[in-house]
């Protein structure tokens, strides 16, 4: 079988190679993607028998089947993502963000667990929302034990102000009173 790409290229019978006049340009079916007068192309220019790479692809079977070709998705990954971006965000609220914190860490776990076992897909979601989650959990751990602290030194600063009351109160009332 001959190779089509190392045919020289054919001229029209009495052209001069290389010309430049419009008729001396190529007839019709003088190169491989042009047709012949005859609306078929010339021998020889078409592709080798058996190549199929040029036919439709093959129509999906119908009727009852399996359902779509389309691979089942990982819902888990992406809300195990969605839950730790919001989590990040909103870990300044402290416990609050527990709400979004392990259900983010759970839901990646699962979808980390789906992609690996059940080869679906977004297994970089699952493994993002993952280390997401966990770096807002240890942001929210600090900035909790930062406010028991704030609490714990103005809850102080509350009782020192009240025992200084009541040292004036005592000076107060112990200058009215006659001895």
């Amino acid at each position: 079988m001959e190779n089509r790409y190392d045919r020289e290229e054919r001229r029209p019978e009495g052209s001069p190679s290389g010309g430049s006049d419009p008729k001396d340009a190529p007839a019709a079916g003088d190169f491989p993607w042009q047709e012949a007068p005859g609306g078929q192309p010339e021998a020889g220019w078409g592709p080798p028998e058996g190549d199929r790479r040029n036919d439709p692809p093959p129509q999906a079977p119908t009727g009852q089947g399996t359902g779509s070709a389309v691979p089942p998705g990982n819902g888990m990954a992406v809300a195990g993502f969605v839950l730790s971006i919001l989590a990040l965000i909103l870990c300044w609220l402290s416990l609050i963000d527990l709400i979004f914190v392990v259900p983010a860490i759970v839901f990646s776990a699962i979808g980390l667990r789906r992609s690996n076992r059940q080869a679906r897909p977004h297994r970089g979601l699952a493994i993002a929302g993952l280390s997401i989650a966990l770096v807002a959990a240890v942001i929210m751990i600090v900035l909790t034990i930062i406010y028991i602290s704030v609490a714990d030194d103005v809850i102080d600063g509350l009782d020192g102000i009240e025992h200084l009351e009541e040292l004036d109160d005592v000076r107060e009332g112990s200058g009215n009173q006659d001895f």
